[in-house]
């Protein structure tokens, strides 16, 4: 299977093992083939738990993959001006971190353990430890490091309130 961008993934084979050789991932298998259908999970991974947060729509109903993207409005959720015609970049590199995370066994679609608060009193020689669990907030996960590479890509990120004149 030949990898074709907007397609099946968002970057190069090339980009891709230069990439996670630059930044120390795993590196991609020798064999083109099985670095190929790694770099495809990941592309349809990454589309299936983020296209909801994306910014923007599809640009067609019939395109494969959640990019390319109409956005209203020429910025990312930074504030940074952005050409929304092209593929961002984040998109490639969370790509291939996400195909490293996959090769070393990572269950990508596991929910994220609830994170436990420890808080210690301690009155004269009375000491009580309370040990909660909060619903709405979860210890990092696997995916953090995926999710903070699409930042710039996703709704209600920066608290950027934009103002513009006419439609």
């Amino acid at each position: 299977m030949a990898l074709t961008v907007g397609f099946n993934t968002y970057i190069t084979l090339v980009e891709a093992r230069s990439y996670a050789k630059h930044f120390n991932l795993l590196p991609l298998p020798i064999d083109d083939t099985e670095a190929e259908e790694l770099l495809t999970q990941a592309a349809f991974s990454l589309d299936h738990l983020y296209s909801g947060q994306f910014l923007g729509i599809k640009q067609t109903a019939e395109q494969p993959m959640a990019w390319l993207r109409n956005v209203r409005y020429p910025f990312d959720s930074y504030g940074d001006p952005r050409d929304w015609s092209i593929f961002p970049i984040e998109l490639g590199q969370a790509q291939t971190t996400l195909t490293s995370l996959i090769q070393s066994g990572t269950q990508v679609y596991a929910q994220p353990a609830p994170r436990v608060n420890y808080t210690r009193y301690q009155v004269g020689t009375l000491v009580q430890e309370l040990h909660t669990t909060d619903a709405y907030s979860f210890s990092e996960n696997a995916l953090y490091t995926v999710t903070l590479l699409l930042q710039p890509l996703l709704e209600g990120n920066g608290g950027k309130l934009y103002i513009t004149r006419g439609a």
